[in-house]
């Protein structure tokens, strides 16, 4: 998914460990539940992104633009 445009697309529960989310634009996306362990975001933008009980572990998130993330109760693992 290198540059893609995923704006408001709906990942809910998506497993995407390992995913390559790389120079995507996630704007308003919905992360909630979805497994990221190993996924790369370098230079992604993740604005408004819903990441609600979200597994990150090891993921690369280097250089990535993390702007209004809605994270309730620190739910997401990272």
């Amino acid at each position: 998914m290198r540059a893609a445009i995923a704006t408001g697309t709906n990942f809910q529960g998506a497993n995407l460990v390992q995913a390559d989310l790389s120079q995507a634009d996630l704007t308003d996306a919905n992360l909630s539940g979805a497994d990221l362990n190993q996924a790369q975001f370098q230079r992604t933008k993740l604005s408004r992104v819903n990441l609600k009980q979200v597994d990150l572990r090891m993921a690369d998130l280097s250089e990535a633009v993390l702007t209004d993330a809605i994270m309730p109760d620190n739910s997401a693992r990272i």
